[in-house]
Protein backbone atom coordinates (compact mmCIF):
# COMPACT_ATOMS: atom_id res chain seq x y z
CA UNK A 1 0.00 0.00 0.00
CA UNK A 2 1.48 3.22 -0.77
CA UNK A 3 1.84 5.79 2.10
CA UNK A 4 -0.30 8.72 1.79
CA UNK A 5 2.59 10.63 3.05
CA UNK A 6 4.06 10.68 -0.18
CA UNK A 7 0.88 11.30 -2.62
CA UNK A 8 0.14 14.82 -1.10
CA UNK A 9 1.63 17.43 -3.23
CA UNK A 10 4.32 19.36 -1.01
CA UNK A 11 5.69 22.66 -1.07
CA UNK A 12 8.78 22.58 -2.18
CA UNK A 13 12.28 24.28 -0.74
CA UNK A 14 9.71 25.76 2.64
CA UNK A 15 10.44 24.96 5.91
CA UNK A 16 8.44 26.87 8.66
CA UNK A 17 8.96 27.09 12.37
CA UNK A 18 6.52 26.73 14.87
CA UNK A 19 8.03 27.83 18.63
CA UNK A 20 6.51 26.28 21.79
CA UNK A 21 7.81 25.64 25.80
CA UNK A 22 7.77 22.01 27.74
CA UNK A 23 8.51 21.65 31.06
CA UNK A 24 7.03 20.60 34.41
CA UNK A 25 6.30 22.62 37.70
CA UNK A 26 6.38 21.19 41.05
CA UNK A 27 5.63 22.83 44.47
CA UNK A 28 6.23 21.42 47.71
CA UNK A 29 3.63 20.23 50.56
CA UNK A 30 3.90 22.50 53.39
CA UNK A 31 1.65 23.97 56.20
CA UNK A 32 0.51 26.79 53.55
CA UNK A 33 0.08 24.04 51.07
CA UNK A 34 -1.42 21.42 52.59
CA UNK A 35 -1.00 17.96 51.00
CA UNK A 36 -4.96 17.10 49.91
CA UNK A 37 -6.87 14.59 51.24
CA UNK A 38 -6.80 10.61 49.47
CA UNK A 39 -3.02 11.79 48.94
CA UNK A 40 -0.45 9.06 50.17
CA UNK A 41 1.74 10.11 52.98
CA UNK A 42 4.87 9.68 51.01
CA UNK A 43 3.97 11.83 48.17
CA UNK A 44 6.03 14.99 48.76
CA UNK A 45 4.90 17.35 45.74
CA UNK A 46 2.03 18.15 43.44
CA UNK A 47 3.44 18.41 40.10
CA UNK A 48 2.15 19.63 36.61
CA UNK A 49 4.20 18.47 33.37
CA UNK A 50 3.78 20.68 30.16
CA UNK A 51 3.79 21.62 26.49
CA UNK A 52 2.50 25.33 26.08
CA UNK A 53 2.72 28.43 23.70
CA UNK A 54 5.85 30.34 23.90
CA UNK A 55 3.31 33.68 24.82
CA UNK A 56 -0.27 33.89 25.99
CA UNK A 57 -1.10 35.35 22.50
CA UNK A 58 0.08 32.36 20.64
CA UNK A 59 -1.99 29.30 19.65
CA UNK A 60 -0.52 26.07 19.36
CA UNK A 61 -3.63 24.38 18.16
CA UNK A 62 -3.67 25.48 14.50
CA UNK A 63 -1.29 22.19 14.26
CA UNK A 64 -0.94 20.25 17.14
CA UNK A 65 -3.84 18.20 17.90
CA UNK A 66 -3.08 15.81 20.98
CA UNK A 67 -0.07 15.20 23.01
CA UNK A 68 0.52 12.04 24.81
CA UNK A 69 2.42 12.14 28.14
CA UNK A 70 3.83 9.40 29.51
CA UNK A 71 4.37 9.04 33.18
CA UNK A 72 6.45 6.50 35.78
CA UNK A 73 4.72 3.07 35.30
CA UNK A 74 3.86 3.15 38.75
CA UNK A 75 0.96 5.75 38.58
CA UNK A 76 -2.12 4.48 37.46
CA UNK A 77 -3.36 4.96 33.83
CA UNK A 78 0.53 6.03 33.10
CA UNK A 79 -0.26 6.95 29.60
CA UNK A 80 -2.25 10.11 29.45
CA UNK A 81 -3.19 11.42 26.88
CA UNK A 82 -4.68 15.37 26.23
CA UNK A 83 -6.63 16.35 23.31
CA UNK A 84 -7.10 20.06 21.70
CA UNK A 85 -7.26 22.50 22.44
CA UNK A 86 -5.93 21.64 25.77
CA UNK A 87 -4.52 23.12 28.19
CA UNK A 88 -1.65 20.04 27.01
CA UNK A 89 -0.57 19.30 30.59
CA UNK A 90 -0.74 16.82 33.40
CA UNK A 91 -1.03 17.22 36.98
CA UNK A 92 -0.07 14.30 39.95
CA UNK A 93 1.66 14.38 43.00
CA UNK A 94 4.33 11.90 43.83
CA UNK A 95 8.27 11.89 45.67
CA UNK A 96 10.22 10.86 42.88
CA UNK A 97 12.18 12.24 40.08
CA UNK A 98 11.48 10.21 36.37
CA UNK A 99 12.03 11.01 32.61
CA UNK A 100 8.27 11.74 30.70
CA UNK A 101 8.04 11.18 27.20
CA UNK A 102 6.15 13.68 25.60
CA UNK A 103 4.38 12.89 22.14
CA UNK A 104 3.25 14.96 19.63
CA UNK A 105 0.60 14.25 17.32
CA UNK A 106 -0.58 17.04 14.80
CA UNK A 107 -3.31 17.82 13.16
CA UNK A 108 -4.85 15.47 10.36
CA UNK A 109 -3.73 18.67 7.53
CA UNK A 110 -0.02 18.13 8.23
CA UNK A 111 0.18 14.71 7.49
CA UNK A 112 2.99 14.33 9.33
CA UNK A 113 4.38 11.52 11.81
CA UNK A 114 4.46 12.01 15.47
CA UNK A 115 7.30 13.29 17.61
CA UNK A 116 8.55 12.50 20.72
CA UNK A 117 10.50 14.96 23.05
CA UNK A 118 12.18 13.49 26.91
CA UNK A 119 11.33 15.62 30.16
CA UNK A 120 12.97 15.40 33.55
CA UNK A 121 10.57 15.91 35.88
CA UNK A 122 12.40 18.25 38.51
CA UNK A 123 11.11 18.25 42.22
CA UNK A 124 13.97 19.84 44.28
CA UNK A 125 15.35 22.97 43.53
CA UNK A 126 18.61 22.83 41.58
CA UNK A 127 21.30 26.01 40.12
CA UNK A 128 23.07 28.45 41.70
CA UNK A 129 19.74 29.69 43.58
CA UNK A 130 18.92 26.37 45.15
CA UNK A 131 19.21 26.71 48.82
CA UNK A 132 17.34 29.74 48.66
CA UNK A 133 14.37 28.56 47.05
CA UNK A 134 14.89 25.15 49.28
CA UNK A 135 14.25 27.57 52.13
CA UNK A 136 11.82 29.40 50.68
CA UNK A 137 9.83 26.22 49.62
CA UNK A 138 9.83 27.62 46.08
CA UNK A 139 7.80 25.94 42.98
CA UNK A 140 10.53 24.06 40.76
CA UNK A 141 10.15 25.24 37.04
CA UNK A 142 12.34 23.53 34.76
CA UNK A 143 11.24 24.14 31.51
CA UNK A 144 12.78 24.38 27.79
CA UNK A 145 12.13 26.10 24.44
CA UNK A 146 11.94 24.38 21.68
CA UNK A 147 10.60 24.59 17.90
CA UNK A 148 9.07 22.03 15.81
CA UNK A 149 10.16 22.22 11.80
CA UNK A 150 7.89 21.13 9.69
CA UNK A 151 10.15 20.73 5.83
CA UNK A 152 8.19 20.77 2.31
CA UNK A 153 4.38 21.08 3.65
CA UNK A 154 2.09 19.62 1.55
CA UNK A 155 -0.51 22.46 0.56
CA UNK A 156 -3.55 21.81 3.07
CA UNK A 157 -1.31 22.28 6.02
CA UNK A 158 1.02 25.14 4.71
CA UNK A 159 -2.08 27.37 4.19
CA UNK A 160 -3.22 26.77 7.54
CA UNK A 161 0.23 27.48 8.97
CA UNK A 162 0.52 31.11 6.99
CA UNK A 163 -2.79 31.96 7.30
CA UNK A 164 -2.28 31.88 11.10
CA UNK A 165 -2.21 35.01 12.26
CA UNK A 166 -3.75 35.37 8.47
CA UNK A 167 -1.75 37.66 6.41
CA UNK A 168 -3.16 41.03 5.20
CA UNK A 169 -6.22 40.69 2.85
CA UNK A 170 -4.21 42.84 0.04
CA UNK A 171 -1.27 39.67 0.04
CA UNK A 172 -3.57 37.28 -0.56
CA UNK A 173 -4.93 38.31 -3.61
CA UNK A 174 -8.67 38.22 -5.74
CA UNK A 175 -10.75 35.88 -4.44
CA UNK A 176 -11.90 34.10 -7.50
CA UNK A 177 -9.19 36.14 -9.57
CA UNK A 178 -7.66 33.91 -12.28
CA UNK A 179 -3.96 33.41 -11.07
CA UNK A 180 -5.12 34.34 -7.11
CA UNK A 181 -4.07 31.30 -5.60
CA UNK A 182 -0.57 31.58 -7.09
CA UNK A 183 -0.04 34.91 -5.70
CA UNK A 184 -1.03 34.33 -2.63
CA UNK A 185 0.98 31.12 -2.35
CA UNK A 186 4.34 32.84 -4.22
CA UNK A 187 4.40 35.55 -1.44
CA UNK A 188 3.41 32.71 1.51
CA UNK A 189 6.41 31.18 0.30
CA UNK A 190 8.82 33.97 0.84
CA UNK A 191 7.64 34.76 4.26
CA UNK A 192 7.56 31.00 5.27
CA UNK A 193 11.75 31.18 4.35
CA UNK A 194 12.07 33.39 7.41
CA UNK A 195 10.98 33.28 10.72
CA UNK A 196 7.18 32.26 10.86
CA UNK A 197 6.83 32.09 14.52
CA UNK A 198 9.13 34.90 16.43
CA UNK A 199 10.35 35.11 19.57
CA UNK A 200 9.07 38.09 22.04
CA UNK A 201 11.97 40.84 21.95
CA UNK A 202 12.54 40.89 25.45
CA UNK A 203 11.76 38.85 28.43
CA UNK A 204 8.56 39.17 30.58
CA UNK A 205 7.50 37.17 34.08
CA UNK A 206 5.92 34.20 32.59
CA UNK A 207 8.09 33.97 29.83
CA UNK A 208 12.29 33.60 29.93
CA UNK A 209 12.61 33.40 26.55
CA UNK A 210 13.41 36.44 24.39
CA UNK A 211 15.51 37.62 21.31
CA UNK A 212 17.06 40.36 24.19
CA UNK A 213 17.93 36.60 26.01
CA UNK A 214 19.35 35.63 22.58
CA UNK A 215 21.62 37.88 22.14
CA UNK A 216 22.96 38.03 25.69
CA UNK A 217 23.80 34.03 25.22
CA UNK A 218 25.34 34.75 21.86
CA UNK A 219 27.35 37.28 23.37
CA UNK A 220 28.73 34.45 26.20
CA UNK A 221 29.40 32.27 24.15
CA UNK A 222 30.97 34.22 21.74
CA UNK A 223 33.27 35.28 24.67
CA UNK A 224 33.49 31.58 26.14
CA UNK A 225 34.68 31.04 22.12
CA UNK A 226 37.44 33.21 22.49
CA UNK A 227 38.49 31.81 25.76
CA UNK A 228 38.87 28.22 24.92
CA UNK A 229 40.80 29.36 21.92
CA UNK A 230 43.58 31.25 24.03
CA UNK A 231 43.43 28.61 26.27
CA UNK A 232 44.31 26.17 23.28
CA UNK A 233 46.90 28.40 22.02
CA UNK A 234 49.11 28.77 25.12
CA UNK A 235 48.52 24.58 25.64
CA UNK A 236 49.92 24.35 21.93
CA UNK A 237 52.96 26.82 22.89
CA UNK A 238 53.49 24.70 25.61
CA UNK A 239 53.70 21.60 23.83
CA UNK A 240 55.96 22.47 21.43
CA UNK A 241 58.49 24.04 24.54
CA UNK A 242 58.15 20.54 25.89
CA UNK A 243 58.70 19.13 22.65
CA UNK A 244 61.70 20.80 21.72
CA UNK A 245 63.14 19.91 25.53
CA UNK A 246 62.19 16.92 24.85
CA UNK A 247 64.23 16.52 21.53
CA UNK A 248 67.05 18.13 23.31
CA UNK A 249 67.44 15.76 26.05
CA UNK A 250 67.32 12.84 23.65
CA UNK A 251 70.20 14.66 21.66
CA UNK A 252 72.67 14.83 24.73
CA UNK A 253 71.53 11.08 25.83
CA UNK A 254 73.00 10.12 22.59
CA UNK A 255 76.20 12.44 22.53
Amino acid sequence: MVNPRYTKPRIKGVQIHRTFVYGSTATPFDPSQPRPQGIPPEHTHRWTVFIRPLTPEQDITHWLKKVQFKLHETYANSSRMVEGPGPFEVTETGWGEFEVQLKLFFVAEANEKSQTLWHGLKLHPYGPDAEKQRLERATVVSQNYEEVLFTEPVEAFFDILTSNPPPPMSARGSKGAKGGKQTSLAMSRRQATERTAEVPAKDSKDNPYSQEKEIAEIARLTEAYKKVEAMIKQEKGLLIEREKKREALAKESQG
